[in-house]
């Protein structure tokens, strides 16, 4: 009687679980649909007309899912609809597949090496972590890019392919930069949660029975920081659904993101669609295989070896719910005022300086002693030091970059004479032209220095703008907890992690029109990332 209740407890969370999924996706859908039309609207310099173009988009929807494309025109052939998008994303999900992989094999003995490493080695291996989760891809690939050629050209080992498909040493280089801010966090997030569980009372208690580090560390602490470990490794998937559409357009990967990039641009709906749902599909699965691996990796978490189930509210208790909300805000938003005199204080006792001075003299000693201690421990943490000393560095480029070098990054210099040789663009770092230019003769510095300033200025606006939008919803939701309100946030924030960040960012500049200005770019940033 037990193992059935259990079954069919497992089948109703089972069937919850897919029908959430299943909703989700039916979002992502409308969404993407959605913001395609608007993108098409923009590029044709139509008016936007967001509520016609929304009930467009319900109309595309349904067309959709009723009358499906049984076959697509795909690099002027006529392909069945199922072996492209099944082909194309098989890649893509074993790609996905392998960079966790490596994540998971290298972050995890990373993060054991920096909990148990003391002073110099934990605080490069800490820069190297805080460096994987900050490069941006492109960099990253580059960098491989000129490490391989290096490699090849000093120590004669044979190369690596630059581009191109394959299960073999093709995949070495997408898969490591797809996996390289994933490998980073799941290295913190060990250390951190590693470092925590050694100082817990199981741990002392078996210490103090004389059981060796390693043994303890292996076969006690492990086991209790699998579940934070393994929900980085499934909550870092969508920052490699992001990045897959740069890694694959940058090493020529036959797979979804590649195929994406040119259906956007060519237009295409129901095959954007599809790849968008499937790349969806694949991150909600991850998560509900991680969500059901909870129990048996902390025997903590087990509820007759099944994850716990949410109550459910009726509709009507949800309407009810939201009148109450709507209700508690109007009445904060104007709140009457108290009628009547309110009872005054006494007021607070004077005393004269010389009674302060004799008070606070004790506790000179201890401030001084205090600031000793911060200045110790400021001057004693090197990463603080040096994120500081970065942070300042951006900023003063964000504000004074252009001030920095006298050229001009709209300059074109043809053939002209440096160092007594004449020559043509590119030119190769001089006097003249301190990092060279490019190969049209601008001045790489110029072009660098300006770059930077735009670059990090839409950087901070659209910091501070997920900032603002991502911290009052989740006030909001934090205020009136387990609301219509908490959950619709709740529902909306699955939704954006199902969704691939760059492409949605693709979709909103399109849609809004690039030409506008950098506030698009603004927009984009806030809406993919609050």
């Amino acid at each position: 009687m037990n193992s059935q209740s259990n079954a069919s407890y497992l089948g109703r969370i089972l069937l919850r679980r897919l029908g959430e999924a299943a909703l989700t996706l039916l979002v992502i859908a409308y969404l993407t649909i959605f913001g395609l039309l608007l993108a098409g609207r923009g590029r044709s310099g139509l008016p936007a007309q967001p509520l016609h173009t929304a009930a467009e988009a319900l109309v595309n929807l349904v067309n959709y899912l009723l009358h499906h494309p049984t076959s697509y025109v795909w690099n002027r052939q006529d392909i069945p609809a199922a072996h492209l998008v099944l082909s194309l994303f098989a890649r893509s999900a074993g790609l996905l597949g392998v960079a966790l992989g490596v994540a998971l094999l290298l972050g995890l003995p990373l993060g054991v090496v920096m909990a148990s490493r003391r002073g110099l080695g934990r605080m490069a291996m800490l820069v190297l972590s805080i460096l994987g989760i900050s490069t941006p891809s492109f960099l990253l690939a580059m960098l491989l890019w000129v490490l391989n050629i290096t490699l090849y050209r000093r120590l004669g080992l044979p190369p690596l392919p630059p581009t191109g498909f394959g299960w073999d040493a093709h995949l070495l280089m997408p898969a490591l930069v797809l996996a390289m801010r994933p490998l980073a966090q799941i290295a913190q997030v060990t250390s951190v949660a590693l470092t925590e569980v050694m100082g817990q009372d199981f741990i002392r208690l078996a210490q103090a029975k004389g059981v060796p580090t390693r043994t303890i560390r292996t076969r006690h602490a492990l086991r209790s920081i699998l579940v934070p470990v393994f929900t980085t490794a499934a909550t870092s998937l969508r920052f490699s659904l992001a990045t897959l559409p740069v890694v694959e357009f940058f090493f020529v990967w036959p797979g979804v993101g590649l195929t994406l990039i040119e259906a956007i641009r060519a237009t295409q709906i129901p095959l954007v669609t599809d790849f968008i749902l499937l790349l969806g599909l694949f991150f909600l699965l991850v998560n509900l295989l991680v969500e059901f691996l909870y129990p048996w990796l902390d025997p903590r978490l087990r509820q007759n070896g099944l994850p716990p189930e949410e109550e459910r509210s009726t509709w009507s208790q949800q309407w009810a719910e939201v009148k109450a909300t709507l209700r508690d805000l109007l009445r904060r938003l104007n709140p009457r005022r108290e009628r009547g005199e309110r009872p005054t204080l006494p007021p607070l006792p004077t005393r004269s300086i010389q009674t302060w001075a004799r008070l606070e003299a004790p506790y000179a000693t201890t401030r001084q002693a205090r600031r000793r201690w911060w200045l110790q421990r400021l001057a004693g943490n090197p990463a603080l030091i040096l994120g500081t000393v970065l942070v300042l560095g951006w900023l003063g480029i964000m504000l004074w970059g252009p001030q920095l070098t006298p050229a001009s990054p709209y300059q074109i210099h043809g053939v002209m004479m440096i160092e007594g040789k004449i020559g043509a663009p590119p030119y190769p770092p001089s006097a003249v032209f301190p990092w060279g230019t490019d190969h049209i003769g601008r001045d790489i510095q110029a072009l660098v220095l300006y770059g930077a300033r735009t670059t990090l200025m839409l950087a901070f606006w659209g910091m501070l703008a997920r900032l603002g939008l991502g911290t009052g919803l989740g006030l909001l939701a934090g205020w009136w907890q387990n609301s219509w309100l908490d959950r619709l946030v709740r529902r909306a924030v699955g939704v954006w992690a199902a969704f691939p960040l760059t492409l949605f960012a693709m979709i909103i500049i399109q849609a809004l029109g690039i030409q506008q200005g950098t506030w698009v770019f603004i927009v984009a940033i806030c809406l993919v990332g609050w």
